[in-house]
């Protein structure tokens, strides 16, 4: 059986805590892999999305996608999609770890 996503705060420098799920043993060079639910990624694409870097949600794939752009021309365009992980208080639908987008 999987390990089950344990829920915690995490947030990225100086940013608000965001409430998420992570798997303690699981890691990205030493930092932390945190999934959302659907209202926390929507404050944290609100917190952080910018002329340079764009996250948006496609209601249509369910999943968001995110643009790097530079001198307004994308450059790299990465694409988070939903997982259902399990926790102690049952299944959740969840979207990207940030580092996918940082």
């Amino acid at each position: 059986m999987e390990n089950l996503h344990e829920k915690a705060y995490f947030n990225i420098g100086n940013s608000e805590y965001y409430e998420g799920y992570y798997i303690k043993e699981n890691r990205w060079n030493g930092w932390a892999r945190p999934y959302f639910e659907k209202c926390i990624a929507e404050l944290f694409v609100n917190n952080f999305s910018t002329n340079d870097f764009q996250i948006v949600y496609d209601k249509y794939t369910d999943c968001y996608i995110c643009k790097t752009l530079e001198n307004g021309k994308v450059i790299q365009t990465d694409i988070a999609e939903k997982k259902v992980i399990d926790t102690k208080n049952g299944a959740k639908e969840v979207w990207f770890y940030w580092l996918d987008l940082v």
